[in-house]
């Protein structure tokens, strides 16, 4: 089994993106969405879960974010696939079907694995779906997700970074305090980050 890391991941999307038609496949277009046995398929193939986010069943979704109150640090957290937390200071405009604006993927890997990423690329690519990636934060512009797309969620694919002690400066023979670098990989969290610095 071939071993994949970060960097990999990322060469990978900036081969594939090029190559997926600028016309997006939409769920609303039964001649290129894939059928529910295609995803259940892809569910099959990662390690991680596929999460399918009904955006014609917000109530389910949305309305346990709501439950847990804006100002409460539970609706920050508190949430299986980490969807509330784009939304927790805007009163879920974005995200409420009333205003017809809806930014959410139609689906969710939580990637556990690199290969879990990599199966959600070559099914995007291959349903010409755009993919959305997230990773532990979250964009108030909705980067982080994307209206009918395979959205990949990194928040459990960790451990790729570490600190390097022994990191040698080439341009210069002065002595580096360590730890020199902090190398830092999808799904790390700054509270790791902080604490291995």
């Amino acid at each position: 089994k071939m071993a994949v890391d970060l960097r990999s991941i990322i060469v990978l999307l900036c081969v594939v993106a090029p190559t997926v038609d600028a016309a997006w496949c939409t769920p609303d277009d039964a001649t290129c969405w894939p059928n529910e046995a295609a995803w259940t398929e892809l569910g099959n193939k990662v390690t991680g879960k596929l999460i399918k986010l009904d955006p014609a069943n917000f109530d389910s979704e949305y309305g346990k974010c709501r439950n847990l109150g804006f100002s409460s640090d539970a609706a920050r957290s508190l949430q299986a696939s980490d969807v509330c937390l784009q939304h927790h200071d805007c009163v879920f405009e974005k995200c409420d079907k009333d205003a017809g604006i809806v930014n959410t993927p139609e689906y969710m890997i939580e990637a556990k694995t690199p290969e879990d990423v990599q199966e959600g690329i070559k099914f995007a690519n291959t349903h010409n779906i755009p993919v959305s990636i997230k990773n532990t934060g979250h964009s108030y512009q909705g980067s982080s997700y994307g209206r009918g797309s395979l959205n990949i969620w990194l928040a459990n694919l960790r451990k790729f970074g570490n600190v390097l002690t022994d990191w040698k400066n080439t341009c210069s023979d002065a002595q580096v305090v360590s730890p020199a670098v902090l190398k830092v990989g999808g799904g790390e969290t700054w509270e790791d980050a902080y604490k291995a610095a």
